[in-house]
């Protein structure tokens, strides 16, 4: 049985020479030995086709995931672009492209350096600020999501919880799960935080009221247990 392939070749597969590149995987090589699916693996599979083919959306996203999950590899991972040198993006695809090229590069500054945090704060309250009343929606709560988990880490519990809060009640109207859990082990945590406080009635009069059902849910999905 294959457990798994090498890298392709780039002498083999140039990607002039490849207009379509068309992968086959076998049932054996997408779950593990206990029956789970192997996402990290497929997310460097994703990674991989998306850098040969050049596609720079595809290629931001899995890397912001990559970043999001902490996943290993081959390459050091280096911001995509800094805030000095981020540009104005031409059309609509162009600035998913962008927005998800700056978080990266927001989230690797926030992991990795402290001192700098506050300055990631601002580049991500500027996302916030140019998507508002824009309509587009999932664009505004991604961009809200980073700057809750940003002012977490800079020690601004109280107004992250009240962003995250709203971002969580939004979410509850829609019924996106993943949505939430997809911001990655602090935001998480602070999920759990929130639920507690409404359990013993320590919620902040600002903080949206999120129905105990629904963190029940998210905190389920991520398989965690709760009490109460």
């Amino acid at each position: 049985m294959v457990t798994h392939l090498k890298p392709i070749s780039m002498a083999l597969f140039p990607p002039a020479s490849c207009p379509r590149l068309i992968v086959k995987i076998g049932s054996a090589l997408l779950v593990d030995a206990n029956g789970g699916v192997r996402r990290d693996w497929l997310k460097r599979i994703a990674a991989d086709i998306a850098e040969r083919l050049s596609r720079p959306r595809l290629l931001a996203s899995v890397q912001n995931e990559r970043v999001i999950l902490g996943l290993p590899t081959r390459r050091v991972v280096r911001p995509p672009v800094d805030f000095a040198q981020r540009r104005r993006p031409v059309d609509g695809v162009d600035e998913m492209t962008a927005q998800l090229e700056e978080e990266t590069a927001i989230r690797l500054i926030i992991n990795e350096s402290r001192d700098e945090a506050d300055a990631a704060c601002r580049w991500a309250q500027e996302w916030v600020d140019r998507l508002k009343g824009r309509g587009r929606h999932r664009a505004s709560l991604r961009a809200e999501r980073l700057l809750a988990e940003c002012l977490l880490v800079v020690g601004r519990a109280a107004e992250a919880k009240q962003l995250f809060g709203a971002v969580l009640a939004r979410c509850a109207d829609l019924g996106m799960v993943r949505f939430p859990l997809d911001g990655g082990e602090q935001l998480l945590s602070l999920i759990a935080e929130i639920r507690n406080d409404h359990q013993t009635g320590r919620s902040e009069s600002a903080t949206p009221q999120v129905p105990m059902s629904y963190l029940d849910r998210l905190l389920g999905a991520a398989g965690r247990t709760t009490t109460g």
